[in-house]
């Protein structure tokens, strides 16, 4: 990917727009990140200028890239509004950028402020070192390193002034404390490319260059005259495919990301990790939210959401990606205008697209393989297979079919249960079982990695300032590695004792 990330921070993609930064007064939780502590600084854009030939290669220029997800498009959300690609990384919460539409609309104020909190980029961080420890850490676009500084009062009093009035009560370091996630630049998103798509004119725009850098963004290596049509269609096809494993995996691991619109790479991997839980094991479950401080729910009443139906989700959401610009790319190659040879290999990706949409798992009437990819993940541990594998078609009839919604019911019973860290400002969530479940985890190996994810949460959250979080920070770290690691090992011990077993 670094090719990618060299285009990224050069701005030589077409749906990256030039911000300019300077330097801020961020402290790095590493030295050698020290020189990624910057803001956005749009008051260096002249309201008349005639632009220079060499502002490209400006160093303090960083890059936001435009986005149209297929899923839920927001028209008040046209791109990256708080985040850019700069010097090789992507740094998130550097302030407003030219695609922060939202920053006057009172109900986007939780992302329209252009910082991170400091308990997203806490998140962000420990969820990178917990999976690189346990030995997943391919599945994610990992945050490296975390910049903080306390609030200036200016920004400091409204933002905690707003969220008193909004009844949403912020953790003691989310009211003193803002942050910078630092992660490498080397991904792009579908909705880049749905971007692009949209914006070219069918006739003459270049539409080439985006598909290379669609490639590129899959994973593919091969030279650019190897890039075919079909090259490019069976690298679309393994993303998908590498996209549900590695939900697969997260899965069975007990990684929840409660929000998946738009946040996952065109390879496969997740991306935007501030939401992240850690419920120790891969047991079905519910997870109902309500407001920090206020009394936990003790049922799953057929609300909240149920880990396991993201798979379901991230199929849809790529065939919805994939049919956009399918749509524009035969349109294009239908256009007089274009040359001729330009217009064949258009319609042949077009065509490539348009078979894998009509394919397994991409395609609406794709039920059973899904319904049996879920119920085998909510039944490997135990549990009512009957009950299970019942909701696990309901699921997915709901997202590959448009039904009726659902979620798991305790029917009336108690419920085991887990309260999470909270996993977003404000918001509380708790790990709910019922009896058709096979959980909670009961082995001291998860459990102990669960608890000291969430523990080393909680206690970061409680930081009264940019240095006392940071004090904390390293020991948090190392703790949430180690028990981490001590479960990789647990892992691999069971794979390399369930490899031995004779065979039936």
């Amino acid at each position: 990917m670094h090719r990618l990330s060299q285009i990224n921070s050069s701005g030589r993609a077409p749906w990256l727009v030039g911000v300019p930064t300077r330097e801020a007064d961020f402290t790095a939780c590493d030295p050698r990140y020290q020189h990624l502590a910057r803001q956005v600084d749009l008051s260096a854009i002249p309201v008349f200028a005639a632009a220079q030939r060499d502002e490209a290669r400006d160093p303090r220029v960083g890059w936001a890239d435009a986005q149209r997800a297929a899923h839920a498009p927001s028209s008040r959300c046209p791109g990256s509004g708080r985040a850019i690609f700069y010097d090789g990384y992507y740094l998130k919460g550097v302030g407003r950028t030219q695609f922060a539409w939202n920053w006057n609309v009172r109900r986007s104020t939780m992302h329209g402020t252009g910082h991170l909190s400091a308990t997203g980029a806490i998140r962000e961080l420990l969820i990178s070192d917990y999976l690189g420890a346990v030995g997943a850490g391919d599945t994610i676009i990992p945050c490296e390193a975390v910049l903080v500084r306390d609030m200036d009062p200016e920004f400091a009093e409204p933002w905690c002034r707003f969220a008193a009035e909004e009844g949403l009560p912020l953790a003691p370091v989310d009211r003193r404390v803002q942050a910078i996630s630092v992660k490498p630049a080397g991904f792009l998103r579908w909705s880049n490319l749905i971007h692009e798509a949209l914006q070219t004119d069918l006739g003459s725009g270049d539409l080439l260059e985006p598909l290379e850098l669609l490639y590129r963004g899959l994973g593919g290596e091969a030279e650019d005259d190897a890039i075919t049509p079909e090259v490019i269609c069976e690298a679309i096809e393994a993303s998908v495919t590498r996209s549900v494993d590695n939900f697969r995996r997260l899965y069975h691991l007990g990684i929840y990301w409660h929000s998946f619109n738009n946040n996952s790479t065109l390879d496969g991997r997740f991306l935007d990790l501030e939401l992240a839980s850690v419920l120790g094991e891969g047991h079905p479950c519910g997870i109902r939210y309500g407001r920090s401080g206020e009394a936990p729910v003790e049922r799953i009443g057929g609300k909240g959401v149920v880990p396991g139906e993201e798979l379901a989700f991230v199929v849809v959401q790529a065939r919805q990606s994939i049919a956009q610009v399918q749509r524009v790319l035969a349109l294009a190659a239908d256009d007089l205008r274009r040359e001729p040879r330009s217009r064949e290999y258009l319609r042949a990706v077009a065509e490539g697209m348009a078979q894998l949409c009509r394919r397994e798992p991409l395609t609406p009437e794709s039920i059973d393989g899904m319904v049996e990819t879920i119920g085998e993940m909510w039944t490997a541990r135990g549990g009512d297979e009957e009950q299970l594998r019942d909701g696990a078609r309901q699921v997915c009839a709901e997202y590959l079919q448009d039904a009726n919604a659902f979620h798991f019911d305790d029917d009336g019973q108690a419920c085991a249960h887990y309260d999470l860290a909270d996993p977003e400002p404000g918001v509380h969530a708790r790990v709910l079982y019922p009896p058709c479940s096979s959980g909670p985890p009961s082995s001291s190996v998860v459990c102990r990695a669960r608890d000291c994810f969430n523990d080393a949460l909680r206690q970061l959250d409680a930081s009264q300032s940019s240095e006392e979080l940071l004090e904390r920070l390293g020991p948090a770290r190392q703790r949430v590695r180690a028990a981490a690691a001590e479960l990789g090992s647990s892992l691999q011990g069971m794979h390399a004792a369930s490899a031995q077993l004779p065979a039936a």
